[in-house]
């Protein structure tokens, strides 16, 4: 039993004595960056000369959203703001007239899976502002500066209201039914210190289709491109004649400070591609730029990195 133990306790010392440990790949402090002209012009290509083998390189060219000054994070100030989109009326027989509608809120409470929550929001018309389609042509809104709805420290919420009435209500037979009325292009853009910057298109504005009567079956319907209002069928003696409202809510715009994240770097290398004897880049606008280059090492038991910096000039063609 002793001999046993003894050998045991050999074999775990043994085993624990020769624990393997991961090297980093070597030299990385060779890793250099230069280029072969102080001034380039725009459009022209700048050529990167990389010298060392980094496992990983990436790179941050100093442009707008790519700087490595912000790679911990990007605050931009949103003061200004555009709103664009195309609408579309198909030919309807006795339309109903006035049913489509374009609204902003400070207050709504982002919960979108009630109308009531619509209601109990505060909305401003803003349907005058733009230029609505009046035939199957789509329509341009013009880019309408909708500044003045911004409140400090509140997101800016843009509804489109489709509202249909009852027969009763209109009292009118030449003017009874729901209109298909379509909605594209739409672009929220937010005017920064930074520039301008989209914050919004048809497929980013998260629109949320809400009904206040949605036992009802309309023939409403949403695609990435495309919102699309019509209301529910009134030809029939069975079928329902009430008034009620339908909803497209844009995700909340935030305003004033905002968090854009870190800028990103571009990939260069990775781990198992061959070794880069350059890199190149081409600058669209005059300035001069820091570009930076992160060469890294690294593997399962940790990694190391060195930063080159190169300043490039770049003037008008």
């Amino acid at each position: 039993m002793n001999k046993l133990f003894y050998l045991l306790s050999a074999s775990v010392i043994l085993f624990g004595s020769c624990e393997y440990k991961m090297e980093l790949t070597p030299n990385l402090d060779d890793f250099a960056v230069s280029t072969g002209a102080n001034v380039y012009r725009v459009n022209e290509i700048v050529d990167f000369k990389l010298k060392g083998n980094p496992d990983i390189i990436t790179f941050y060219s100093g442009e707008l959203y790519n700087d490595y000054a912000h790679k911990d994070g990007r605050i931009i100030r949103v003061e200004h703001a555009d709103l664009y989109f195309t609408t579309s009326i198909p030919v309807t027989a006795r339309p109903q007239e006035n049913q489509f509608a374009v609204m902003a809120s400070t207050d709504f409470n982002g919960d979108y899976s009630s109308w009531s929550n619509i209601d109990d929001a505060h909305w401003v018309d803003i349907t005058d502002r733009f230029i609505l389609a009046t035939s199957i042509t789509f329509t341009s809104s013009g880019v309408v500066d909708i500044s003045d709805l911004i409140e400090p420290g509140k997101p800016l919420f843009i509804g489109f209201k489709y509202t249909v009435r009852s027969k009763a209500e209109i009292n009118d037979p030449a003017h009874e039914r729901p209109r298909t009325w379509h909605i594209q292009s739409f672009t929220f853009t937010g005017n920064t210190d930074a520039g301008p910057l989209v914050m919004g298109d048809m497929e980013t504005a998260g629109f949320n289709i809400i009904h206040q009567h949605p036992e009802i079956v309309s023939k409403t319907v949403q695609s990435a491109s495309r919102i699309t209002f019509l209301g529910h069928p009134m030809d029939e003696p069975t079928d329902p004649d009430i008034h009620t409202e339908i909803w497209a809510v844009s995700k909340p715009f935030e305003t004033g400070d905002v968090n854009r994240g870190p800028d990103r770097p571009i990939a260069v290398k990775a781990d198992l591609n061959p070794r880069l004897e350059s890199y190149t880049h081409t600058y669209t606008k005059p300035g001069i730029y820091k570009a930076y280059f992160v060469g890294m090492n690294a593997n399962i038991e940790g990694s190391q990195q060195v930063i080159r910096e190169v300043d490039v000039t770049v003037i008008a063609d």
